[in-house]
């Protein structure tokens, strides 16, 4: 049996970068859960849940919990907001395709329309592992909201 799985992210990124994707929850969380509760990324990575937060977060972590941390992140409160995402190791989204959805003849429209929904998702950990130089000189417009 053929499986085609569809997925972006970090998975295990090196510590700095880990480092940066923590001080940015901790200091920006709105910006990653903003991604998270897009009404297409909930319908195509989180089985349609409805537009709670709490709920986002919760199917993002147990789409990462494999590799998260049992206990807190090192410099962290346990009572931190954000433990959850805090927690995390890897900051990934994926979806497998079905035999139908892989043997239908749209297939390639398919696979493009689940990667324009990542697009966001793979956006934010790229402003944050990767700043664009431009927004490190003059400042992001996330940092001054």
């Amino acid at each position: 049996m053929l499986v085609l799985f569809t997925g972006s992210g970090l998975w295990q990124p090196e510590a700095d970068k880990l480092a940066l994707l923590r001080e940015d929850i901790d200091h920006n969380s709105h910006r990653l859960k903003a991604v998270l509760r897009r009404p297409d990324m909930r319908r195509e990575f989180f089985k349609g849940i409805p537009d709670d937060e709490k709920k986002a977060i919760q199917a993002f972590v147990s789409q990462n919990k494999e590799s998260a941390l049992k206990t807190k992140p090192k410099g962290y409160e346990a009572d931190n907001e954000n433990i959850e995402l805090l927690r995390l190791r890897s900051f990934t989204i994926g979806k497998p395709l079905s035999d139908s959805e892989f043997m239908a003849s749209n297939v390639q429209e398919r696979i493009a329309a689940i990667i324009g929904v990542m697009e966001p998702f793979v956006t934010y950990l790229n402003s944050v592992v990767m700043p664009d130089p431009v927004d490190q000189d003059t400042g992001s417009e996330s940092e001054s909201a």
